[in-house]
């Protein structure tokens, strides 16, 4: 009878995604990969933002130095470790965080305005005047 105690959880998650406390304190780690060139991004200046997150999750986030990156890649290492709803809350926040990035950089690369300049909408003006 005793083996079967563990099974109430009925996995990882209870019903309705609450943790049950032994897995809101667990310690875990998780890896992620944010492309070089929008890592400056992500740690914000002089690293305030990864200092925030930081502060406000309580996990504990290490990011590898520069040219130290995944083999094969343009990738830095994120190292996110704390207890399990700390690590959670902060990789949300470093996905979307790099989600910005990279469109602050399309913006960038695109020169944003002057592709915007030549758009559908300067197009039809001329149409207009020549009839």
């Amino acid at each position: 009878g005793m083996m079967h105690g563990g099974g109430n959880f009925g996995g990882p998650f209870m019903p309705g995604g609450i943790l049950p406390g032994a897995a809101v304190s667990t310690h875990c780690e998780i890896e992620m990969h944010v492309p070089d060139d929008i890592t400056g991004y992500v740690l914000g200046k002089k690293g305030s933002f990864l200092q925030h997150i930081i502060q406000s999750t309580r996990a504990s986030i290490r990011v590898s130095s520069k040219g130290d990156v995944v083999p094969g890649t343009e990738k830095r290492r994120f190292t996110i470790s704390g207890p399990l709803n700390a690590v959670q809350t902060a990789h949300a926040a470093l996905v979307m965080r790099m989600a910005e990035g990279k469109a602050e950089r399309e913006r960038e690369l695109g020169g944003g305005s002057g592709r915007n300049g030549r758009g559908p909408g300067g197009g039809r003006r001329h149409r207009d005047n020549a009839e």
